[in-house]
């Protein structure tokens, strides 16, 4: 059984007050008496009662990382990058997932203010000012990661618009005048918070709007594959779709070759993240790279300061780039 505070002052000869100023630096004790303490908690396996410790300090050591799931490797990479820097700056994380549910989603938000979590870094579903309100309710530093809430909460992103903006400049200089864009949670924009996807959509309607010669749509039927097969069958002139995330460009590609097309032959596909899943299929998919290691990076570091009352930006843009594969 591990040794309590009490049991290694037994140990040491010395009182619990000299234990308690040994293991958490405090003043008012020999160097040598420290060393001393040190090395038989080390030789005992002491750990700290982080709980108790928490009760007196108020800080809980501990951060929460809110996404929607962890199937799109978008997410799974940005928890990645969180997890390396909050871990050298001393905390400890929850991983919690919202399943694309408001209702879970507030409740894991409640959950974690009751576990006295010391930050919060989110993808937020919710967007009402209702859901703000509950949020600010709960005191902790809080940061926004992709889907904006109000200016009251700090935030880490990218300009979606401007970047599907060159995206289709992109297709436009390779000949495509027909483009479409392929964005499913576009049709859930009253019920959720997809501030990211439809940034992405705005890109795509102001490039649009701003050359009349180019056609095509805004699909956000989750039925994607059919309507594009329906799309390039029989057509002779080249015809593109534009995909608001890489996973649904990678399911495009998996589909077209059951159905024995060619990409770009038959028609070109453009996606939208990066992720790194892309450098292991034989396709090279012509993408927009958005930097979520970055992001997660620039997250931790901005509620790093956030909870230790520094000085910090209200909001953080990453760069993205496009990169040119043979999707295209």
């Amino acid at each position: 059984m591990l040794p309590t505070i009490p049991e290694l002052a037994r140990l040491c000869g010395v009182s619990r007050g000299t234990v308690d100023r040994a293991l958490n630096g405090r003043p008012d004790i020999s160097d040598k008496t420290r060393a001393h303490v040190l090395k038989i908690a080390q030789q005992n396996g002491y750990v700290p009662n982080v709980l108790a410790r928490s009760l007196v300090t108020g800080k809980s050591n501990t951060i929460a990382i809110v996404v929607f799931d962890l199937r799109n490797r978008h997410f799974a990479q940005m928890i990645n990058a969180i997890q390396q820097s909050i871990f050298q700056a001393g905390y400890f994380s929850y991983i919690c997932i919202t399943e694309k549910d408001r209702k879970r989603e507030t409740q894991i938000l409640r959950d974690l203010a009751a576990r006295k979590v010391d930050g919060i870094i989110i993808i937020p579903i919710n967007k009402s000012p209702a859901f703000e309100e509950e949020l600010l309710k709960l005191h902790v530093p809080t940061v926004t990661v992709s889907n904006r809430l109000s200016s009251k909460f700090s935030y880490v992103g990218a300009d979606f618009r401007l970047a599907c903006y060159e995206g289709m400049q992109a297709f436009y200089e390779k000949g495509y005048r027909n483009v479409s864009f392929i964005c499913p949670c576009a049709d859930e924009q009253d019920d959720v918070n997809a501030y990211a996807q439809i940034q992405r959509a705005k890109g795509y309607a102001s490039f649009m709007n701003e050359h009349p010669e180019m056609h095509g749509s805004l699909i956000t039927s989750y039925d994607y594959c059919d309507i594009i097969l329906q799309s390039v069958h029989g057509r002779q002139e080249k015809i593109g779709f534009f995909c608001s995330s890489d996973y649904y460009a990678l399911n495009i590609l998996a589909f077209s070759r059951k159905q024995g097309l060619d990409v770009p032959k038959d028609f070109g596909l453009m996606g939208f993240d990066g992720i790194d899943t892309l450098d292991y299929i034989e396709k090279q998919l012509s993408t927009i790279v958005y930097p979520i290691e970055n992001v997660g990076k620039s997250a931790a570091e901005l509620l790093n300061r956030l909870i230790a009352n520094a000085d910090a930006p209200h909001d953080v843009f990453v760069d993205f780039a496009f990169r040119q594969g043979n999707t295209l």
